[in-house]
């Protein structure tokens, strides 16, 4: 089992920005030696989950993936559910709208909606989000009960940077978190998270917006649209709203 998860390890490292990842800097990555990095390699090689360029001799992930992630898509579907609130949510705030979920303890962008408009807060897909610097993160700390989150030892911890216990209160109450110029110093983040069957969060839906742009009446839109998304997501996947959540906001 140590073995699946040492080679499993490895595709973490993949991400859109770093699509191609050498040998060497894989090993140096991971903290394996390169003979180790090539057998986890040629093992995930032999069942096309990972591929190598001919060119660079880098590796990249394989095409062994995508029957599975169509399998789960149809038989259990998460992201075109989320990508519909998605388009839903930019058209109402006309800002950058984008969602998270949480795997391998990080929390990583699974998809975005732009608006049509020259300045857009501007994120990837594939983006990990700090728990500690950005409002998805926090508010998915704030409907956790994984202790662990705020450690230092948790992957998505910022050094010196930890989520107090009054911004995870706030966020509880109104059921929505906010992150101003921390993770990105001109953007501004209102998030909300979804559910899964046992009222869990499973990552989080935000709006980003230019600092510029931003009015106190636009808090209460992009929250509204946010926690009515947010509760459509988490009713279409079979998940459950916690009961505070509820109680505190009961958005349609």
């Amino acid at each position: 089992m140590k073995t699946i998860d040492k080679a499993l390890k490895l595709l973490s490292y993949f991400t859109v920005i770093q699509p191609e990842i050498g040998l060497s800097e894989l090993a140096r990555m991971s903290n394996y030696d390169k003979a180790a990095t090539r057998r986890f390699l040629v093992a995930l090689q032999n069942h096309q989950f990972i591929e190598q360029n001919e060119d660079t001799r880098a590796y990249r992930l394989g095409i062994g993936f995508l029957i599975f992630a169509k399998i789960r898509e149809a038989t259990t579907p998460l992201e075109s559910i989320i990508q519909s609130s998605l388009v839903r949510l930019m058209e109402v705030t006309n800002e950058t709208a984008h969602a998270s979920l949480m795997t391998n303890q990080n929390l990583s962008t699974i998809g975005i909606s732009f608006p049509n408009r020259g300045m857009q807060a501007h994120l990837e897909l594939g983006d990990v989000l700090p728990l500690h610097s950005t409002a998805s993160g926090i508010a998915f700390q704030a409907f956790s009960n994984n202790s662990n989150i705020n450690n230092p030892t948790h992957k998505s911890y910022i050094k010196g940077l930890k989520t107090d216990s009054t911004t995870l209160e706030d966020t509880r109450r109104r059921c929505y978190a906010v992150s101003t110029g921390i993770y990105c110093s001109e953007t501004t983040g209102i998030a909300v998270p979804y559910f899964d069957a046992t009222a869990t969060p499973m990552g989080a839906i935000a709006v980003a917006t230019p600092n510029s742009r931003l009015t106190e009446k636009m808090y209460e839109t992009f929250s509204t649209a946010l926690i009515r998304e947010s509760k459509k997501i988490t009713s279409s996947i079979g998940g459950q709203m916690p009961q505070s959540f509820i109680l505190t906001n009961p958005v349609p």
